[in-house]
């Protein structure tokens, strides 16, 4: 008689606790184990004291784990405060703090940080004896040059308060609840990008990098690395079409593409196509610039 089960009673018998030591004792878990969890458990030996009954084939199978919540929700949400900015928002927040730091150069003003997360008395005291209200022509003079490289002039703007309640004063007057306020405030910046008063700042890519077999995908990642090296930005497109990548360059307006080829990476060589002009030719690869 066997001393052990044979294979296939091993293979039928789940949720067995993986054990890194032969024929370990088993050990059943007192806390509930998610579901997901489970799937992950390997097959293991039984314990060394089922080795001594008379029948191997009559072990008892364990009795079913408890099981708690399959999975914990996560709350993906930014938190009370707070705000995502995707990639187009970025550009847009990028391009505004260029020229805040520029206007500021010119002003002579130095740069500060500060933490993220501040005291909660900092914000709850608003005033004090060393807070004055008072305007400086300094910060005014920065403003209006901070409007001239915007391309903003007074008959595009004008000093206003820069309140919720009165805006929300304004949209009552056209009958437009307060608990709309925030699905307006998006309807209106959405025209303000169809009216063209939003500067469109399209993802600047200068080259992409296209290999043209699956095989070529390390050359490529050599030629991006070489380029981003030379001070290029570089966009590394791999599995698929070739008329994709077309449109995808010219989607985000980037300058070249170059393409990896087998016969032209045996020779040394990429070929390039200049997307403005529509020109085509090969390069070798460490004159590639």
């Amino acid at each position: 008689m066997s001393a052990f089960p044979p294979l296939h009673h091993l293979l039928l018998r789940p949720r067995l606790p993986l054990s890194l030591q032969p024929f370990a004792p088993l050990v059943r878990p007192s806390a509930a184990v998610p579901i997901r969890r489970l799937r992950l458990r390997l097959l293991s030996s039984y314990s060394s004291s089922t080795a001594t009954q008379d029948n191997a084939d009559d072990v008892a199978e364990p009795a079913p784990l408890a099981t708690g919540k399959e999975t914990s929700v996560v709350d993906v949400n930014p938190p009370r405060g707070t705000r995502d900015f995707p990639p187009e928002d970025m550009r847009l927040r990028n391009w505004l703090f260029q020229n805040f730091r520029e206007v500021s150069r010119l002003l002579s003003f130095e740069e500060v940080d500060f933490p993220v997360v501040e005291s909660e008395a900092l914000f709850i005291r608003k005033a004090g004896e060393e807070i004055t209200q008072q305007a400086e022509a300094e910060l005014i003079h920065a403003i209006v040059l901070l409007f001239e490289r915007l391309g903003v002039t007074s008959l595009d703007v004008g000093i206003r308060v820069s309140s919720r309640k009165v805006l929300q004063a304004v949209l009552q007057m056209y009958s437009i609840p307060e608990h709309l306020f925030t699905e307006v405030c998006v309807i209106v910046d959405k025209l303000l990008k169809e009216k063209g008063l939003v500067p469109d700042l399209a993802r600047q890519v200068e080259d992409i990098v296209f290999p043209l077999d699956v095989e070529l995908e390390g050359p490529a990642s050599k030629v991006v690395s070489s380029l981003r090296r030379k001070g290029r930005s570089v966009d590394l497109i791999e599995d698929k079409r070739l008329k994709w990548v077309f449109k995808h360059a010219e989607r985000i307006n980037a300058s070249r593409l170059v393409l990896v080829g087998n016969s032209e990476w045996e020779r040394g060589m990429v070929r390039v196509k200049n997307l403005s002009t529509r020109e085509e030719y090969e390069i070798k690869i460490n004159e590639l610039c």
